[in-house]
């Protein structure tokens, strides 16, 4: 029996009937059959297995290099080339010295580890500059944004201010124009106003309605029932028909100068009463419904006297169907001597009272305290009799 190595045997140098497992073929290559166990399965298991070898190696002999237990080893050292080129790589990358290199084959893992450190230390630093220098940049554009944004906000202000200024003025303005406006509508309301008094003065309301109280048409005085005229009569002194005294005073002006339709323009032509109370009283031609009156005196500034004083305040309107009858109130009234000098008063409910006669009570004047005056005094208003409408229609 020959002798055999264990490690060969180990190896799987011999199948299981002891012979080696070597095939002298004429094949260049060395072919092995691939087993299901994996790359380290032994050779026992599989007698049929064949291994095929070069023809220039002599038979009985095996190298180191085609043997299948210097594989793994061979796999060992091709890791390790790969992670000395790794290394090396990263060491150019990190800029290790020589030193550290040598330190690292050598096991003084310390000092790498310090130079390690330093190397980060030294990049954070650098990270740490660079980001620095980021936010300084930063810094810098946003000042330059902030001042920017500064100007702009106070170029804003300023154009606020001037607005604010430009609204002001354009508010005193419109103060000043409404100012000028009311005093434009205040003028307008004086002019108007003026204007209303002039056409007043000179186109009456009163003159625009017919007036019932004249002679012409028919109306009477009731002297037994009127105040004596002022001044009193003063026929002086008169001797065999001969005047030998001229009277004191000139003949008093009579009631009947009521019932002329004149208009107040002229000093003295008027009636009086002594004192402050007085009245007249008149009889309509027509039976009729009034509705207004109108008294009238001469204005201030055609008094000779500068005045109206003797003009009558406050006075009140009654009337009678006839003479013997009740007497019916038409109302109380007040004559203002700064308004025109021919001043009509509305009578209320004038549609539901038919008089014929009129009485004036006059119960107060303008201070003059020996005479009260009276210029005009108009009676408007509608006829009811049928037969005083059919004369009138021939008039």
């Amino acid at each position: 029996m020959l002798r055999r190595s264990r490690r060969l045997q180990e190896n799987g140098y011999y199948g299981s009937d002891g012979e080696p497992v070597i095939c002298y073929n004429e094949r260049t290559n060395r072919v092995f059959k691939k087993l299901k166990g994996g790359f380290h399965a032994r050779f026992d298991t599989f007698p049929d297995t064949y291994l095929d070898v070069p023809l220039d190696v002599p038979s009985g002999t095996r190298s180191s290099e085609t043997s299948p237990a210097n594989r793994p080893w061979k796999m060992l050292a091709f890791i390790l080339f790969l992670c000395l080129g790794l290394f090396v790589t990263l060491a150019f990358r990190t800029e290790f010295s020589t030193n550290t290199v040598t330190n690292v084959s050598s096991g003084n893992s310390e000092d790498v580890w310090k130079h390690l450190k330093e190397l980060q230390v030294k990049e954070l630093q650098e990270e740490v500059k660079k980001l620095q220098e980021e936010l300084e940049e930063r810094q810098e554009k946003c000042q330059e944004e902030v001042k920017k944004r500064h100007e702009e906000v106070k170029k804003r202000h300023e154009e606020v201010k001037k607005r604010q200024q430009e609204v002001k003025k354009r508010h005193e303005e419109v103060k000043e124009l409404r100012e000028e406006v009311k005093k434009c509508r205040e003028e307008r309301e004086e002019c108007q106003e003026e204007l209303e008094e002039k056409m007043e003065f000179l186109h009456p309301v009163s003159d625009m309605m017919p007036n019932f109280a004249l002679e012409s048409l028919g109306a009477k005085i009731i002297t037994d029932m009127t105040s004596e005229s002022y001044p009193p009569e003063d026929k002086g002194f008169s001797l065999f028909g001969f005047q030998v005294l001229s009277p004191k005073f000139p003949p008093p002006v009579s009631p009947r100068i009521l019932l002329q339709g004149l208009t107040p323009t002229t000093p003295g032509r008027c009636w009086a009463f002594k004192g402050t109370k007085g009245r007249v009283c008149l009889e309509l031609p027509y039976s009729m419904m009034v509705s207004h009156v109108t008294i009238g005196h001469i204005p201030q500034n055609k008094s000779p006297d500068g005045t109206a004083s003797s003009a009558p305040r406050l006075f009140q309107v009654l009337g009678q169907r006839t003479m013997y009858d009740r007497k019916i109130y038409l109302g109380t009234f007040r004559y203002d001597i700064r308004g025109p000098p021919l001043q009509t008063f509305e009578i209320k409910g004038h549609d539901k009272m038919v008089v014929k006669f009129l009485t004036l009570w006059i119960h107060k004047n303008w201070g003059n305290s020996y005479y009260t005056s009276v210029y005009s005094f108009r009676v408007h208003g509608k006829v009811t009799d049928s037969k005083a409408l059919q004369m009138l229609h021939y008039l």
